[in-house]
């Protein structure tokens, strides 16, 4: 199960916008944009069956903070505790779920390096014990590694399509993030599971440069 989190601006509300736009020669195309947009910070996760449901996290709009930082003060941004939070009533148990469904027990669950997720490991193997399913944990994935993580391009189907439906208020906004992402095609999250060998020789190939997929 391929993981990570994503801020969806609400950057233009009300507007439509196309990747398509005609304008006059030598002159810069505008479209309207607040300066300081409104977001929907979410963690998913995706495999080869399937998407989690989505788990709203600290950071997004008209949402109060549950978790603390290190100085007691309520936290603006994500923290280890809530990331546990993420993982004991989220990805493990939707994966669980959607793997047994398929007669598969065992299975490995990927996250970046970011500094929250340190707590994985030990939840991971706590939940392993005392579950039907046995999530592992892909240990030494590369940082700053976008390309060989497809829910990135999960991430930008997502924006595409939501930008494109201009929703005029923030809780309609949300509401499509939430629909769009837990309705992904089955056939897309398949063809880039099978991207997955090309990308790893491409950026071996490369010495790990940034791809264009």
């Amino acid at each position: 199960m391929f993981t990570d989190r994503k801020k969806f601006l609400f950057k233009h509300p009300g507007a439509q916008v196309s990747t398509v736009q005609w304008g006059r020669r030598g002159c810069k195309p505008k479209a309207y944009a607040v300066n300081h947009p409104m977001c929907v910070n979410v963690y998913a996760g995706i495999s080869w069956h399937g998407v989690t449901k989505c788990h709203l996290v600290t950071g997004t709009s008209q949402q109060k903070s549950m978790y603390t930082n290190k100085k007691g003060d309520k936290s603006k941004n994500i923290t280890t505790q809530e990331y546990k939070h993420v993982l004991q009533h989220t990805f493990l148990p939707c994966g669980e779920k959607m793997f047994s469904a398929n007669g598969i027990s065992n299975w490995v669950l990927q996250q970046d390096n970011d500094p929250t997720h340190a707590p994985a490991k030990q939840v991971v193997e706590y939940w392993d014990v005392r579950h039907v399913s046995s999530p592992s944990l892909l240990e030494n994935w590369p940082p700053s590694s976008p390309d060989l993580n497809i829910i990135e391009n999960c991430w930008a189907y997502v924006q595409r399509k939501v930008d494109a439906q201009g929703h005029k208020t923030f809780h309609d906004f949300q509401a499509a993030v939430i629909f769009e992402l837990e309705h992904i095609p089955i056939s897309m999250l398949r063809n880039l599971y099978r991207s997955m060998p090309k990308r790893v020789a491409k950026v071996i190939e490369l010495d790990g440069e940034r791809l264009n997929c």
